[in-house]
This record gives structure tokens, C-alpha cells and sequence, in this order.
């Protein structure tokens, strides 16, 4: 799990299991000043949007143990 609080500005929250992705997404949120978290697992990104209240959820739908339905339905 990152987490990047220095950045000011709306909040971006990547659950995405595929670290390449998470990293391109994150880098390029974080160049326009977006404050940014991902996780790679359903588990912590619950976590991290209860934590972070963020304005926008990026959420992969196919990863392993939890998937995005089902994080959608905890949220």
C-alpha cells in the first residue's frame, strides 16, 4: 500500500492489483496534484477509502480473493 500526503488537492484512490497500472495511474494523479493512495487488494483499498474519503475510486473489477463487486457492495 502508498500513500501520498504531501500532494494538496482532491483525492484519488487506485485499487488495482496490476502494480504497472497503479504506478502509471498514480504518477501521472500525482504530476497534476492529486493526493493519491492504491492498494492491490480489495481488503486494503476498503481501508484506505475509510480512511481517505477520497472524491474518486479507480477500481480494478477482476482481482484475486475479494474483486471489485465486491468491494463496490462494501463501500
Amino acid at each position: 500500500m502508498y500513500v501520498n500526503a504531501s500532494s494538496p488537492g482532491e483525492k484519488i484512490a487506485i485499487i488495482e492489483d496490476d502494480l504497472a497500472i497503479a504506478q502509471m495511474y498514480r504518477l501521472k494523479f500525482e504530476s497534476e496534484g492529486y493526493e493519491v493512495a492504491n492498494a492491490d487488494n480489495g481488503e486494503d483499498g476498503l481501508d484506505i477509502v475509510e480512511r481517505m474519503n477520497p472524491d474518486i475510486v479507480l477500481l480494478d473489477m477482476m482481482m484475486p480473493t475479494m474483486n471489485g463487486d465486491e468491494v463496490l457492495r462494501r463501500m
